[in-house]
C-alpha cells in the first residue's frame, strides 16, 4: 500500500506501448493528409466493345468497362448502325453509373432494317466524375 499524496511511475513497458500507440496514429494522420494533397487518381477509362447476337437479326451485345480509377456517372453511349460503310441507324443507350474496375453489359436489336446492318460504330461517349 501506497503512503497518500504519492505517484505510482508508469512502468517501462506502459511507456513503450504509449509511445509506440503514439507513433501509429501520428503515422496514420499523416498519411491521411498526404492523400488528401496528393489525390491522383486516375480519371474512369471506358472502353466499349461489341459483339454480334447470332440468335438475332440485328442484335449486338455491347460491353461497357471502367477500368479508371474514378466512378464514372450519367453515361451517354451513341453508336451508329451501318451497312457497307454507310449509316443505316443509330441508337443511344444511358448508364446511371459505372463503378471503379466494373463492366455492364447491354442488348441491342435494332427494328425494321429489313436486313440491312452489318456492324455497330461507336460514335460517341460522354460521362461525369462525382
Amino acid at each position: 500500500m501506497m503512503p497518500m499524496g504519492t505517484q505510482e511511475k508508469p512502468s517501462s513497458l506502459e511507456n513503450a506501448v504509449f509511445y509506440v500507440g503514439l507513433l501509429v496514429f501520428m503515422g496514420l494522420v499523416g498519411y491521411l493528409v498526404f492523400q488528401i494533397f496528393s489525390n491522383d487518381a486516375l480519371p474512369a477509362d471506358l472502353t466499349v466493345h461489341f459483339e454480334r447476337l447470332p440468335e438475332e437479326e440485328c442484335g449486338f451485345e455491347v460491353r461497357v468497362f471502367n477500368k479508371g480509377e474514378t466512378t464514372a456517372e450519367a453515361i451517354d453511349i451513341v453508336m451508329d448502325l451501318e451497312q457497307s460503310g454507310e449509316k443505316v441507324g443509330e441508337i443511344e443507350a444511358q448508364i446511371d453509373y459505372l463503378p471503379i474496375q466494373s463492366e455492364r453489359r447491354l442488348r441491342i436489336k435494332f427494328e425494321n432494317t429489313n436486313g440491312r446492318c452489318d456492324s455497330l460504330v461507336l460514335s460517341s461517349v460522354v460521362f461525369m466524375e462525382p
